[in-house]
Order: C-alpha cells, then structure tokens, then sequence
C-alpha cells in the first residue's frame, strides 16, 4: 500500500482549544523536544495507566498529509506497564489545517523502542520519527 494512501486512511481526532495552544505554542521553535503537562491533553492521554511523562516536538518544515492538511509535529508518552515490568512508548503526529484547525493521530506502536526495558538508557530524541510519516 502507498504511503499516501496509509496516510489518509489514518483516524484523524480534532484537538481541544487546550490541546492545540498546547501543541502549537510550545512547539513553536521546532525540532527541539519539551515536556508536556498531562493536564493540556484530552483525558484519553491523561488516563493512560502508568503515564509518566509526554514529549512534544515540533517539525522543522510540515509536511502535508494531503491538501489543506499538514503535519506539524509528534507527541511521544511514557509508561510504566507494572504488567510486564518495562517501560511502553507511543508516538502520535499532530497536524494542521490551512484554517488552523489543529488534530493529531496514533497511537504508532510498531517501533523497536516500543517496549524498553526498566534497565536501559534511551535519549528522548530516539523516540522520535517512529510513525508512517517519518
């Protein structure tokens, strides 16, 4: 399958008013990584079991997803899973719209730094540009 056509088939959910000022001011002077406050999030990020911190970076140029739809960035969240006793990444892309409607995507799991285990030392910037836009 295409990339464009994964692409466009992704579920694209809209950003609160909070969410989007969240996204977009801080990620304003791109390609550098900031922590983000749960509570700017919608609560299905907020309730994630075990969440331990979420990382926003923004893009250097978007890119476009398709017309009128660029994407501007990527949120990474942290868990703890007390399951498996590892630490779980997810990454998700947010994007915008020519009539500055912010929305994002994802959950991307299907990363070798998905699951980490409790021992090892990872850099933030590595779990960055682990979705289908990278």
């Amino acid at each position: 399958m295409a990339k464009t056509t994964v692409l466009k088939a992704l579920k694209w959910n809209e950003c609160s008013s909070t969410m989007a000022h969240q996204l977009t001011a801080t990620t304003y002077l791109s390609d550098m990584v900031y922590e983000c406050p749960a509570s700017a999030l919608p609560k299905n990020f907020q309730n994630v079991p075990g969440l331990s911190a979420i990382y926003l970076s923004g893009y250097c140029r978007p890119l476009e997803v398709f017309p009128s739809l660029s994407a501007s960035g990527e949120i990474v969240t942290v868990r703890y899973d007390a399951e498996a006793c590892k630490i779980k990444t997810y990454n998700y892309v947010f994007a915008r719209t020519d009539d500055n409607r912010v929305f994002w995507t994802g959950p991307f799991k299907d990363f070798d730094l998905h699951h980490i285990q409790l021992d090892r030392e990872v850099p933030i910037d590595d779990l960055f540009g682990k979705n289908p836009f990278a």
